[in-house]
């Protein structure tokens, strides 16, 4: 090209191609790359497991979910609603706007709850058992009160939005597996059991999405708008691409961890974006087109994105994933933002079921709306709410065991209450890990080790303080009462009884009673639960 006469055009292209070397990035270090090109590419093979996904839906800001989820009547031994009223002056929802639910049976303070007016999706999804409420949820370390060093044993800077969407996403308030998520955990296990899993972010945060740097699974990002094109004013067309990959490609085994980091950046993020571009190009040309969906708002965009992504299932070849999408703007310092931000998700969530349902995938597929923290229950004096701690949260799916209300809603909505802290900051009685321990055994995690892989908090709580998979959805195989069995490979037989620990769960061997794949020596009773008191 020098030679050619055209040296301004050389200058830049060596300029280019410096800028993309692991040399160029690296201080202190030189590197030694084979040539060879990294071999990355996506599943080879169709899976073998039936699909299932979740789609995470972060509403960001800190949603005031108190005044989503509303105590109403028939309550245990003095009016909720009142009480509700008194605390929260004009932030309080008056009764007739409330959309009521039965919640008999669920064992809260009342029997009839009341849902936002603004979010009438949620009403007729619980009454056609499709939704359920988790009540005063979130990040927890342990079993906290007032009466305890919270702000100390919390584990996490309270209040403040990014250390809770952090901790939100992770699950992980001591840090056992920093830097990653917990459906990146998942993700983890799922894999290293044979399923073809995709992590997916839509324009949304990518931690919660991140595993374990053993398992190497990528975090895809989904984008709501066109893939945009890379070196769109390239100085050496299409053989740019090859290019780089060459300059980044295997390096050898004295290499520097540096350079090869960078390298398995540059490879991963060129290999992710031309998988895009071939996604989109599918689109495009219509094989997976939707161009019915109705879209409402930006999170519409954002779900239409997810849609179109498990249309393309059978391209991509996975069976088990997980997508997060955000909707920001709840964050109401100033004054009620539910009555302009609930309409907007319900829109968004009805045409996004309609679709999961034309696709054959309601069943399979899990919507956890979530948040980094509720909302103090008294108002402020700009006449909003401030940053809180607990609050409710819905999950919905069509494979839910739902109408009801999970978790235990406050019976005291004072300041006399063991959880009130600084202006109505309501301390969670529910963690995450309860909700998430029972997704996961639905995804297809099993046994105390691999769960507590996904969840490394979970044994500072009681065991049947965790939902199982029958708690949340009508295809559970695990009942409550397992809670008070302790199972560490997951075979179905406890370990005071399980002569072959480490028995791999996922494969199709036939565990006997002695937790041994065939016959053994010592042959004993069939184990059963021990069941828990009613």
């Amino acid at each position: 090209m020098y030679l050619s006469g055209d040296s301004e055009r050389a200058i830049r292209v060596a300029q280019q191609l410096i800028l993309m070397s692991p040399e160029f990035h690296v201080w202190g270090s030189s590197t030694h790359n084979t040539g060879t090109r990294r071999q990355i590419k996506g599943y080879d093979s169709l899976p073998k497991h039936k699909y299932k996904s979740i789609v995470y839906v972060f509403l960001d800001g800190g949603v005031d979910s108190y005044n989503l989820l509303v105590p109403k009547g028939s309550c245990s031994g003095k009016n909720m609603y009142d009480e509700y009223k008194s605390a929260r002056g004009r932030q309080a929802i008056e009764a007739d706007d409330l959309l009521d639910i039965d919640a008999a049976g669920s064992g809260q303070v009342c029997d009839t709850f009341g849902i936002n007016m603004h979010f009438p999706i949620l009403r007729d999804l619980y009454n056609s058992k499709e939704a359920l409420f988790v009540a005063n949820a979130g990040i927890l370390s342990k079993p906290l009160t007032k009466y305890d060093d919270w702000m100390r044993d919390a584990k996490v800077q309270l209040f403040a939005h990014n250390h809770m969407s952090r901790e939100n996403e992770a699950v992980d308030p001591f840090q056992n597996n920093a830097g990653t998520g917990i459906g990146g955990r998942i993700l983890d296990i799922l894999k290293r059991n044979g399923h073809q899993t995709s992590g997916n972010s839509v324009d949304a945060p990518r931690l919660l999405l991140k595993g374990d740097k053993i398992y190497k699974n990528p975090v895809w990002t989904l984008s709501s708008q066109s893939v945009t094109q890379l070196d769109q004013y390239s100085s050496l067309g299409s053989s740019m691409f090859d290019i780089v990959k060459k300059l980044n490609g295997i390096g050898e085994s004295d290499d520097g961890m540096m350079s090869e980091t960078w390298s398995s950046i540059v490879a991963q993020s060129l290999f992710e974006h031309e998988y895009a571009e071939e996604i989109d190009v599918a689109i495009k040309s219509g094989e997976f087109n939707m161009p019915n969906y109705r879209i409402d708002n930006d999170l519409g965009l954002q779900f239409k994105a997810v849609a179109q992504y498990m249309l393309a299932r059978s391209l991509r070849k996975v069976d088990r994933e997980i997508f997060v999408a955000q909707h920001g703007g709840f964050d109401m310092h100033g004054g009620d933002t539910l009555s302009a931000k609930f309409p907007e998700v319900n829109a968004a969530l009805g045409t996004f079921i309609n679709e999961l349902k034309n696709q054959g995938l309601w069943d399979d597929t899990l919507i956890v709306l979530g948040s980094e923290f509720g909302r103090s229950i008294t108002q402020n004096s700009s006449g909003g709410t401030d940053h809180g701690w607990a609050g409710n949260y819905a999950i919905i799916g069509g494979g839910l065991d739902g109408g009801k209300i999970l978790g235990l809603y406050p019976d005291d909505l004072t300041e006399n209450s063991d959880l009130w802290v600084r202006r109505g900051r309501m301390i969670p009685t529910t963690p995450w890990d309860s909700v998430w321990n029972g997704v996961a055994q639905w995804m297809g995690v099993r046994g105390d080790n691999d769960l507590d892989f996904v969840l490394p908090n979970r044994r500072n709580f009681d065991k049947c303080v965790l939902f199982t998979d029958r708690d949340l959805f009508t295809s559970g195989e695990f009942p409550h009462d397992t809670c008070h069995v302790n199972d560490a490979d997951g075979d179905g037989v406890p370990d005071e009884n399980d002569q072959c620990p480490n028995t791999p769960y996922w494969t199709d061997a036939v565990v006997d009673q002695n937790g041994c794949v065939g016959p053994t020596a010592a042959p004993g009773p069939t184990p059963t639960p021990t069941r828990a008191p009613t």
